[in-house]
């Protein structure tokens, strides 16, 4: 004799609140007794005692939404939706700040690389007319035309 009370999946499930799926899967997992019945349906044993307990019922209203009337409900999302769009503003008028700033130091960059160019261009310049007057130095020490009378100048000028 069996220790519960034999009833098909559907019944079971009706009565602990569950669904019949469910009530298989515990069938198994806890190995109750499984019984294939004369009238071609499958019974499962479900013992005296065995406390199924149904998921728990969900609240009427979602998480977060506030409980009241539902006139103060629309006001509550009126107000969080004027604080939004409040937000929303600030936050523009923000961007248009940033964009403003950022315009003006792109200005204030291609300024600064035009000066950079000049300033290369000069430098580029200058160094031309140092390799240029380097030049002429060399050729005027190195037995120029008027290199040997500067050097009879100087070895004169040291002995007397």
């Amino acid at each position: 004799m069996p220790d519960g009370r034999a009833m098909t999946y559907k019944e079971a499930a009706s009565e602990f609140g569950l669904s019949p799926e469910a009530i298989r899967k515990r069938a198994r997992r806890l190995r109750w007794e499984i019984v294939p019945w004369n009238d071609g349906k499958t019974r499962v044993v479900v013992p005296f005692g065995a406390e199924l307990h149904p998921p728990p019922v969900r609240p009427a209203r979602p998480a977060g939404q506030p409980a009241g009337d539902r006139e103060e409900v629309l006001a509550e999302v009126r107000r969080r939706a004027e604080a939004a769009e409040g937000r929303i503003r600030q936050l523009e008028g923000e961007l248009a700040d940033q964009r403003e700033r950022a315009a003006r130091a792109e200005g204030e960059m291609q300024a600064t690389r035009d000066a950079l160019a000049h300033e290369r261009g000069q430098v580029a310049a200058e160094r031309a007319a140092r390799q240029a007057l380097e030049a002429e130095l060399a050729y005027w020490t190195a037995g120029g035309p008027w290199a040997r009378t500067w050097r009879g100048l100087f070895w004169r000028r040291g002995r007397t």
